[in-house]
């Protein structure tokens, strides 16, 4: 069968976390991601739920019902280096 190239580009410090994952579950990057790909063959999707947080969709709800402040740029990039 022919093979194929796929091209990916990630944060480095993902990547050196999720190989030596999979490191220790005795594959590597291009078997798990082969693995993926007949999961979402098999599955006709994607093999795991996709879902937003609840504050995310609370969030989302208080920005249509108009309850929500302004945030300064400071209160915003704390709130994202928060997350990451």
């Amino acid at each position: 069968m022919p093979t194929a190239t796929l091209n990916i580009r990630i944060p480095s410090a993902e990547k050196m976390k999720a190989e030596a994952i999979l490191s220790t579950l005795g594959l590597n990057a291009s078997e798990a991601v082969r693995m993926f790909y007949r999961q979402i063959i098999f599955t006709g999707g994607l093999p795991f739920e996709i879902k937003l947080p609840p504050e995310t969709i609370q969030a989302m709800r208080d920005a249509e019902e108009g309850r929500t402040e302004p945030l300064t740029m400071e209160e915003l990039q704390a709130q994202l280096d928060a997350i990451h």
